[in-house]
C-alpha cells in the first residue's frame, strides 16, 4: 500500500502552479527526491536542432 502524505500543511498555491505538472507541484512541495536520468544523445540533440530552428525562425521574423 503507497504511503499517505498528510496534505493540511500545504498552502493554496494560485493559478500559475495550475498551469504546471502536477507531479512537479508534488515533488516541489513534499520534498520527495527523484534520480534524475540523463537523457540519451539523440534526444539532446533534438533538442538543440529545434532550439537552433526557433532561433532563426525568430531572426527571420525581426
Amino acid at each position: 500500500m503507497p504511503a499517505r502524505h498528510d496534505y493540511s500543511t500545504v498552502p493554496p498555491l494560485g493559478a500559475y502552479v495550475a498551469k504546471r505538472c502536477p507531479v512537479r507541484v508534488q515533488l516541489d512541495h513534499l520534498g520527495l527526491v527523484v534520480e534524475e536520468v540523463p537523457l540519451p544523445a539523440d534526444a539532446l540533440l533534438r533538442m538543440e536542432q529545434g532550439n537552433a530552428f526557433e532561433a532563426d525562425i525568430v531572426a527571420a521574423l525581426r
